[in-house]
């Protein structure tokens, strides 16, 4: 069961600094692995020339991004319930490990030259990719809530570009140089070097909340909650119940608190018992600006990807046309 601390403030830790340090190395093996087909197209079509034809190859290839995207439309939402229900620590290890798993079979389809085990290690490792990144950022946030919150997530967001641009630099030598399984398999160094940094950052956390916790003043925690409480909604006051009831701290005084939160939370001001809203209703309460910004996002998004998808080819096409012009 997820533990919540509502009460504790982990801007006021003083290594903060220390668990983003490590935090942002989660996203670079995860980015790095996002865009290894890309860097390595003419050498993967050149791997695959003996089984299939070039514009065979290019469907096929397509395929690489267009799964990855097609699932990731669904599976965020089981990340999202396994976060709701097990917290961020636990959801930030899987979907690494996830990451790490579905790139080791995508490099085992590369070697046996099978697109069928290359799909599914694409959409593993997607379904990781795309939830690390939410799930790193609601965990940062509270240490920076006060303030350098957009300074944290930008620093997430260049170091999830820093992978991408290692992977267009690094991979093309490596094949070069070693073949292309290594390159592939580079993959798989970076994200354990993820991992290692993942877990740290979980080990950092709990010393946060056990440091925090320690200085705790209980007596003010039950003032405020009982505060809170007169003017939360019963759904909120749940959840907030919940939350404390888990805690390792159950002291008498919040439990006679939660207790009375409970009794209010069953019955409604009428006297009724109140049901959570379900899948539909939760959606419409977003406001109107949530659903600008996600359009916007998605928008720009696709077209960064769609042209990073070709750009190498072009490139290339357009280099060797100036050369031999020049020529």
């Amino acid at each position: 069961m997820r533990q919540c601390f509502p009460f504790l403030n982990k801007c006021h830790y003083k290594y903060r600094w220390g668990v983003l340090g490590f935090c942002i190395w989660l996203v670079l093996g995860a980015f790095y692995c996002f865009d290894i087909p890309t860097s390595l197209h003419n050498t993967l079509q050149t791997h695959f020339a003996d089984i299939m034809t070039a514009e065979a190859f290019e469907l096929y290839y397509g395929g690489l991004y267009s799964l990855y995207s097609f699932a990731n439309i669904f599976l965020p939402f089981i990340s999202g319930k396994i976060r709701d229900q097990k917290g961020d620590r636990i959801v930030l290890i899987l979907m690494v490990i996830l990451v790490m798993i579905g790139q080791s079979i995508f490099v085992y389809g590369v070697h046996q030259k099978s697109f069928m085990v290359m799909y599914l290690g694409r959409i593993i490792s997607g379904w990781g990719i795309e939830s690390v990144v939410p799930t790193q950022t609601s965990f940062i946030s509270p240490y920076f809530k006060d303030d350098y919150l957009g300074f944290a997530v930008g620093l997430n967001e260049f170091f999830a570009t820093l992978g991408s641009i290692l992977t267009m630099y690094l991979c093309p030598k490596l094949a070069l140089e070693y073949g292309l399984l290594v390159a592939v398999s580079s993959g798989i160094f970076f994200n354990s070097f993820s991992l290692i940094c993942g877990i740290i950052t979980v080990m950092l956390d709990k010393h946060a909340e056990k440091h925090l916790l320690d200085q705790v003043n209980y007596d003010q925690v039950k003032y405020s909650v009982l505060r809170t409480s007169e003017n939360r909604s019963p759904r909120q006051s749940k959840e907030n119940n919940k939350c404390v009831i888990n805690n390792d701290i159950q002291q008498e005084n919040i439990i006679e608190v939660e207790q009375q939160n409970e009794q209010q939370n069953q019955n409604g001001e009428d006297g009724q018992i109140i049901s959570q809203p379900d899948v539909v209703q939760a959606i419409e309460m977003f406001p109107k600006i949530f659903w600008l910004v996600s359009w916007c996002y998605a928008l720009i998004y696709s077209s960064v990807l769609g042209f990073i998808n070709i750009s190498q080819m072009i490139s290339k096409e357009k280099l060797i046309d100036k050369i031999k012009f020049n020529l």
